[in-house]
């Protein structure tokens, strides 16, 4: 409970508008806070973040094939970009999707899970997302269905 009360804290000087247009800015500073209070602070930063147009999504998460990366130069093994819509219905929308492409960070390096299906280890943070006052969602084109 006393999580919620903090990420409604935080958010409440962002803007509640609709629709909101996030920010390079808004994605790592909110990355960081979801990470510190949903994720213990143990996801990696996504290597890189891009907002941009999106068809039929408003977030995603690239993942780079290891053999290819390390054949075409010698850096980490494994990289994962996040791309978001550069439009979203409101900012409680940009949070939960947000925080759905970093449970898909969760399964690629925790679990190395190279799939990042919606199976049931991504469901099972969805209790996790509740109790700090955000829905584990699918979207598409910002249309948000809850997950069942």
């Amino acid at each position: 409970m006393v999580a919620r009360k903090k990420i409604d804290r935080l958010s409440e000087n962002f803007n509640k508008k609709s629709p909101y247009y996030p920010t390079l800015t808004d994605a790592e500073l909110w990355f960081d806070i979801l990470n510190n209070i949903i994720f213990k602070r143990k996801l990696p930063a996504f290597d890189s973040i891009s907002i941009r147009r999106l068809r039929g999504a408003v977030g995603q998460v690239v993942f780079e094939d290891q053999q290819k990366l390390t054949r075409k130069r010698k850096r980490k093994p494994r990289e994962c970009h996040l791309e978001l819509h550069y439009k979203m219905k409101s900012f409680n929308t940009f949070l939960e999707v947000l925080g759905h492409e970093m449970v898909h960070l969760w399964q690629y390096y925790m679990l190395e899970d190279n799939s990042c299906n919606h199976n049931i280890d991504f469901y099972k943070w969805r209790r996790v997302f509740g109790a700090n006052g955000l829905k584990l969602t699918l979207t598409v084109d910002n249309e948000t269905t809850n997950i069942d």
